[in-house]
């Protein structure tokens, strides 16, 4: 997927959430230069992917809370091995962070049953949590994004200054084995780039599906982690390209 390609799907996606609806006049007169049938099938992809809801004639946003419920539900059974598999590497007293995003909300829920600190920057992260008396939980304060259920914020980077991880779990958009792990902001970037500088280890939650030759802006490095924990349906080239740079895959 070109450069171009994602720029424009991501503008559409932003004057939909802005304005709830678009209809197929408006996208014209918005991308003058881009065909009717490559216009719907930019309309098709975000419904596919559950970024927005295609309508006869146009398209809508996803509400906020079910934009969240709706990209749980995609690739679950992957998820869930990816989060039964990540769960093994974590140790008796680990100081844990866990991100916002469903992979790490899916981790959330088979911590080992002993003692350890866990913080994140989700909310139904934090919420999928079994209420141990042994695990100390941290939800990190800050202004909340309904669509990916994150905390963010000036009051989150600063309190990130004072803590440290020996494991920070962290999920992405996709991966782009060239350009790194994309995320949908310069903020959301920010934020786990501080998380990593106050890891020991830093361990990303892939599913195979989110492998992509897709450019994203906004995007962590490749260099910055240490792990990628993912399926068994994950690209073999791609594996062996990213164990060359000296980053593990555990499938």
């Amino acid at each position: 997927m070109g450069k171009k390609i994602v720029e424009r799907r991501n503008t559409i996606l932003n004057m939909v959430n802005k304005y709830g609806t678009l209809d197929f006049p408006q996208l014209r007169d918005a991308f003058p230069d881009v065909s009717d049938v490559t216009l719907r099938k930019d309309l098709q992809y975000l419904d596919s992917t559950k970024q927005a809801i295609r309508t006869h004639g146009g398209i809508k946003s996803i509400p906020s809370a079910l934009n969240y419920i709706y990209r749980a539900n995609v690739n679950q059974d992957k998820k869930q091995a990816i989060a039964v598999k990540a769960a093994r590497l974590i140790q008796p007293g680990d100081s844990v962070f866990l991100s916002a995003g469903t992979s790490c909300a899916e981790l959330a829920r088979c911590l080992p049953v002993f003692p350890l600190k866990v913080c994140s920057d989700g909310i139904c992260t934090i919420s999928n949590i079994s209420a141990l008396p042994n695990i100390s939980v941290e939800l990190l304060g800050g202004d909340v994004d309904l669509n990916i259920m994150r905390v963010e914020g000036i009051s989150v980077l600063n309190r990130l200054d004072a803590l440290h991880f020996s494991l920070a779990f962290m999920s992405a958009m996709c991966m782009n084995p060239d350009y790194g792990f994309a995320h949908n902001s310069a903020l959301t970037v920010a934020i786990l780039e501080k998380v990593i500088e106050h890891s020991d280890q830093v361990v990303v939650l892939l599913d195979s599906t989110k492998v992509s030759d897709a450019f994203y802006p906004y995007t962590i490095s490749l260099s910055s982690i240490d792990m990628i924990v993912t399926d068994r349906d994950f690209p073999q080239d791609v594996a062996d390209g990213l164990r060359d740079r000296g980053i593990k895959v555990l499938i």
